[in-house]
């Protein structure tokens, strides 16, 4: 199979690569041999770069053996935008799904809950889950605290 791109949609290609490199790689400390394909893929994409006139945003580093980003398009891409939305959005439903099902479990207990149908269990997680949203729209996390006794041990006052 081949496909054609023009170079704004190389370009454009490399953002996403980019955002997806993002997702696969930024929050893990250890290597994850499942990625290796993917990683090999977006390689096998940069090494087009300078053919593609794109080498302004992506060259291949000698010591490394590698392609990279430029430091110049990191700085300058839009593509961080997007993966910052996406992170800020993440932390928040997370935060609230998280919360509201950690309360639900607290408050009616698993023998309940397996009792309840489908809809008025997503009432009840609903509800809580609204409380925890209206909280952290108005206040951020200003009023969230952990009072776990074992917290004044540590750093955390």
């Amino acid at each position: 199979m081949k496909i054609n791109f023009t170079k704004k949609e190389y370009r454009l290609l490399i953002d996403l690569l980019e955002i997806a490199s993002w997702v696969l790689t930024a929050h893990k400390h250890e290597e994850n041999k499942e990625i290796t394909p993917y990683m090999e893929l977006i390689r096998k994409i940069y090494s087009y770069a300078e053919k593609m006139g794109a080498d302004d945003i992506i060259q291949y580093d000698e010591v490394l053996g590698d392609y990279y980003p430029t430091r110049q398009y990191e700085d300058t891409s839009k593509f961080m935008k997007f993966v910052e939305e996406f992170e800020n959005d993440s932390f928040w439903h997370e935060l609230i799904t998280r919360l509201a099902n950690r309360d639900f479990v607290l408050k009616y207990g698993l023998d309940k809950i397996k009792a309840m149908d489908f809809m008025e269990h997503m009432e009840k997680v609903g509800k809580l889950e609204e409380i925890y949203e209206k909280e952290f729209v108005e206040n951020g996390l200003f009023n969230l605290f952990l009072t776990k006794s074992d917290m004044d041990d540590g750093n955390i006052h």
